[in-house]
């Protein structure tokens, strides 16, 4: 006992020399932390939107009908929707120390276009980029409730981050299949809230043989996403 006595007399006397203090961890911190982190380590995604270019197949009797060609289909807007699935760390570095903040995903994507019949599988991988993602830039949309045990202004942190995404795509209608691949890119809304929102614009690109299946080369699409924890 005695051992133990002086051991914990000499921890209290270096830690009052070296003027420790308790880590100060703030609300914004385990926002960014728990909702924005932890409890989306593995997150559900809603997708809704619309397929802009989208070429139209042409009214046939069957698939096997050749009495018309790719020339003779249409391109239009569609609207598309889509469920998936995604794995990874939205935050790296969630304390307010840092003025930049990145996140990584690894996704998979089913999406459906009902008025072309078809069906689209993405899997792929995209980066959150978060600038100034602390409390301290209200210009930026920042809330600052309170302030935090260092006199440091504390709340809610910045509400927007960016997102840089590719991967493959496989496409079938009634016709046939292809592969392709796409590139994306958009703005997430209050990534450290465990349900949260994106708006994503991709660009997804088919070989020329698609044609042939009606898939054009490019396709323009627009979606809001949806994230659950």
């Amino acid at each position: 006992m005695r051992t133990i006595g002086t051991l914990l007399f000499l921890l209290f006397g270096l830690s009052t020399k070296l003027g420790a203090i308790p880590y100060c961890y703030t609300q914004a911190e385990e926002r960014k932390q728990w909702g924005g982190t932890i409890m989306q380590v593995l997150a559900l995604h809603a997708l809704v939107g619309g397929d802009f270019e989208a070429q139209n197949p042409p009214n046939k009797a069957s698939p096997n009908d050749t009495t018309s060609t790719a020339k003779d289909s249409t391109k239009e807007s569609r609207l598309n929707w889509g469920v998936g699935t995604s794995l990874g760390l939205n935050y790296m570095n969630p304390d307010n120390e840092r003025e930049f903040d990145y996140g990584w995903r690894i996704r998979y994507a089913y999406m459906r276009t009902p008025s072309l019949e078809r069906d689209s599988h993405l899997i792929g991988a995209f980066v959150y980029l978060h600038p100034a993602p602390n409390p301290y830039h209200r210009l930026l949309g920042a809330v600052q409730t309170h302030k935090d045990c260092q006199g440091l202004p504390d709340g809610y942190p910045t509400p927007f981050s960016f997102l840089l995404g590719t991967g493959a795509i496989l496409s079938s209608n009634a016709y046939g299949d292809t592969q392709g691949g796409y590139i994306e890119v958009g703005v997430a809304f209050m990534k450290w809230l465990a349900i949260n929102a994106e708006v994503v614009y991709r660009v997804s690109f088919y070989p020329p043989s698609a044609r042939d299946r009606y898939f054009e080369q490019i396709t323009h699409s627009l979606n809001l996403v949806f994230n659950i924890f």
